[in-house]
């Protein structure tokens, strides 16, 4: 079984998720530092006693927030622990954790991210410009 990724933001996290076999990746990068945190989850070893897939839409269900499912993120060190919380239909409560390393990033990687932070201010810039010039429009 193969699952296509699925993407998600959660707070300043943005989530990347994919299934395949019984294998669940998980990356958080964080938006505002930068930091990547990459990890592949055996599903036999959460111990839930779920197949793979079923453990897999908990996990999404949970990174979409959706009604009863929760994912708290907290960040201790080099290293991300998230909690999922479900509750199936009002009647079944999982919770479990998953603890992710931060994933180094090479000299390429860096030059990239700062890049990216670059762009990023550079369109925080033009869109502060364009609202400033719209204000002086509007009272001339």
């Amino acid at each position: 079984m193969s699952c296509y990724p699925d993407t998600f933001t959660i707070g300043h996290y943005t989530i990347l998720t994919s299934l395949s076999g019984p294998t669940i990746y998980i990356k958080l990068t964080d938006n505002i530092g930068y930091l990547c945190y990459e990890t592949h989850v055996e599903a036999n070893k959460l111990d839930l006693s779920l197949p793979a897939v079923i453990i897999y839409q908990l996990i999404t269900h949970c990174f979409a927030q959706d009604t009863g499912y929760t994912a708290n993120i907290s960040v201790s060190g080099k290293t991300m622990a998230i909690r999922f919380r479900a509750r199936v239909n009002y009647y079944i409560s999982f919770d479990f954790q998953v603890h992710i390393k931060e994933k180094l990033i090479t000299s390429d990687g860096q030059l990239t991210m700062s890049f990216n932070r670059l762009e990023e201010k550079i369109d925080q810039a033009d869109q502060h410009s364009k609202q400033q010039c719209a204000n002086v429009l509007a009272t001339v």
